[in-house]
């Protein structure tokens, strides 16, 4: 019996569900032979898909690929549309790699093809590892207790290639482990000896805590989200716990969350310094019912459960337990997978229907490479949920539940001026989930606040739509992984400035602007002649942090042989520190002294002080101009 369900609404997870809203960069692809992806580019950019996967296979003595698979990536991305992403997945049918060497040569092999073929970013490790038809052995024995193998020997290859693939390319983007919907958790079974999704998946992740590891070991989840045949609805939920689909959603997630979760491996929709880690379903379709005037494109007997192509779709609600046809089936897969939490693509198998029958005729094209009128209405579809405009509210299985609770606020923020520039950084909110965020602006304290970014981004952002001299209040907005927005942080302000921003005195009646002048009088001090006045100049609190800074000091004496000295007070130590000095006469001399930067960072308030000494009595007028900052 098959039970339909609103995502979600079974399982009480530990982990918050996330909202109705598409992972950011939402895309539809197809997976097909290279062959196959090279030539039908022309139907790849008709139908508007996002990408494509292809798969290469590994050669176990080779840790280099040949020419032939290098052609055969080359072709494929070559056909895609502007854009589109290509994931290549590689792999062996015949031996899987169990030991530090053929580790080695794996992902030497793997980085070796990104080298050969630098647009593609995309790596698939293995598909299918917890089946025997694609890693063996997956257990120890074919005893009923023999001990499960397999996720600890993939969680090694994983965690090798994470490292060599990212230390050559950075934004290599690893997906795993494409796991197969199905598997019987039966190591004595006559065929298909293999583990269900879900163990394989908690015992992934007892060999990643095990290894002690403090690494990623995948970017991208990867799971093939088949159904048990054609007809069961993309939303269906499973109670049998050996099966994981498209409407088994939260227990992928609730799998994820327990095997990871507290490690350094992000589960979906968490983000570290590396990035966010989004769901691909790698493989899903719907096997086709060839029309009769395609009939001659196929050979052999049909062995699977198939829908017609376009038996004139859904007239519900209510809706029947199975799909009438494949344009129902495409066209609801490819929504809900735009609006599942932290779900970011959906690839169907195949773009071209394969031709003996008992193979896969889940295809956009049929044999011939003509479109299926199915697809006409899943072209619609991959737009739309491109576009971020699928209706999440009208899903036929119900909208997925929405995760409410929006991420803390930035604890800290920065703002630092520079030459029509300002520099805002902060510290990240205390929350994992967080996708970016909003940087905002205002002109006074208590806004109105106006946002600088069109997307979330990450510290820090570069404010270069500023004025020289006016001061602006900076603040961000957290904005997590389904797009639940949370509080505003603290304001930071700036002043940015031109190459040199003058301040003047801000405890002394000294003006360059007005003609005023102090004048000092010098007293008998250990048989010298002795003046001295000191003043404060006051950086703004926006102000920018200097690089340079030199106290100016415009002065004379009555007399001709008096010293001046230019001094300023550390604020660390309260000694004050000569900084320029030079002999003033009855014609106004300039003095400029460098000032140590840090006094400035250490003080908002800069203390300087002018020493004048001569061998008899003596005034001296002042003019202590400014502080030039650079």
């Amino acid at each position: 019996m098959r039970l339909a369900c609103i995502v979600g609404c079974v399982i009480a997870l530990s982990v918050g569900v996330g909202g109705a809203a598409a992972a950011p960069g939402f895309f539809t692809g197809a997976v097909d032979a290279p062959e196959v992806l090279a030539g039908s580019g022309p139907a790849l950019a008709d139908l508007g898909l996002g990408g494509a996967r292809m798969w290469v296979e590994w050669n176990p003595e080779h840790s280099e690929p040949d020419a032939a698979a290098i052609a055969s990536v080359e072709a494929a991305a070559a056909a895609l549309p502007p854009g589109a992403r290509l994931l290549v997945s590689v792999g062996s049918s015949v031996s899987s790699p169990q030991d530090p060497s053929s580790r080695d040569r794996y992902c030497g092999y793997v980085r070796a093809l990104l080298e050969a073929v630098p647009s593609v970013r995309d790596i698939g490790i293995w598909n299918e590892p917890n089946k025997t038809a694609a890693w063996r052995p997956q257990f120890a024995g074919t005893d009923p207790g023999d001990a499960s193998v397999a996720p600890a020997a993939y969680v090694a290859l994983l965690a090798r290639c994470w490292d060599v693939l990212h230390a050559f390319r950075p934004d290599v983007n690893i997906v795993a482990p494409s796991t197969s919907p199905s598997g019987n958790n039966r190591p004595h079974a006559v065929s298909n000896i293999s583990h269900s999704p879900l163990r394989f998946i908690e015992e992934m992740g007892a060999a990643y805590r095990l290894s002690g590891r403090t690494k990623r070991i995948f970017d991208t989840v990867g799971h093939n989200a088949y159904g048990r045949d054609a007809a069961e609805r993309p939303w269906w939920f499973h109670t049998d716990q050996t099966w994981i689909s498209q409407g088994d959603w939260s227990r992928l997630m609730s799998a994820y969350a327990g095997a990871f979760g507290g490690t350094a491996q992000p589960r979906p929709g968490r983000c570290d310094a590396v990035g966010c880690v989004w769901i691909w379903y790698t493989e899903a379709g719907f096997q086709t019912q060839p029309v009769p005037a395609k009939a001659g494109a196929y050979s052999g007997t049909e062995t699977a459960v198939v829908v017609p192509d376009d038996a004139g779709g859904d007239s519900g609600p209510p809706y029947p337990a199975d799909a009438p046809d494949r344009r129902a089936q495409i066209v609801d897969a490819i929504r809900l997978a735009a609006c599942q939490p932290y779900v970011q693509a959906f690839f169907n198998y195949l773009v071209r229907d394969e031709e003996p029958l008992n193979r896969w005729q889940s295809g956009f094209l049929w044999a011939d490479g003509t479109m299926k009128t199915s697809s006409f209405y899943a072209r619609d579809a991959i737009a739309e949920a491109a576009a971020g405009d699928v209706d999440c509210a009208a899903l036929k299985g119900g909208a997925p539940v929405p995760e409410s609770v929006a991420p803390r606020a930035s604890p800290s923020i920065r703002a630092q001026p520079g030459i029509a520039t300002v520099r805002v950084s902060w510290a990240p909110s205390p929350d994992d989930d967080v996708l970016g965020y909003r940087v905002e602006r205002a002109p006074r304290a208590g806004g109105p606040w106006t946002r600088l970014t069109s997307e979330p981004v990450r510290s820090p952002f570069v404010d270069a739509t500023v004025v020289n001299g006016r001061t602006y209040r900076y603040s961000v907005v957290p904005v997590d992984t389904v797009g639940n927005v949370g509080a505003r942080s603290g304001a930071a302000c700036a002043t940015p400035t031109g190459e040199l921003e003058r301040y003047f005195p801000s405890r002394a009646a000294l003006q360059a602007d007005d003609g005023r002048r102090v004048v000092v009088r010098a007293r008998a001090r250990g048989g010298k002649w002795r003046a001295s006045f000191d003043a404060s100049v006051r950086r703004p609190a926006c102000a920018r942090v200097p690089k340079r800074l030199t106290a100016v000091l415009d002065a004379r004496s009555s007399t001709a042989g008096v010293l001046a000295r230019l001094e300023a007070r550390n604020p660390a130590t309260g000694r004050w520190v000569a900084v320029g000095s030079r002999r003033l006469g009855p014609v106004d001399r300039l003095l400029a002294g460098g000032v140590p930067p840090s006094f400035a960072r250490a003080s908002a308030v800069v203390r300087l002080r002018v020493v004048a000494t001569g061998p008899a009595r003596f005034a001296a007028g002042l003019d202590l101009l400014r502080l030039d900052v650079r």
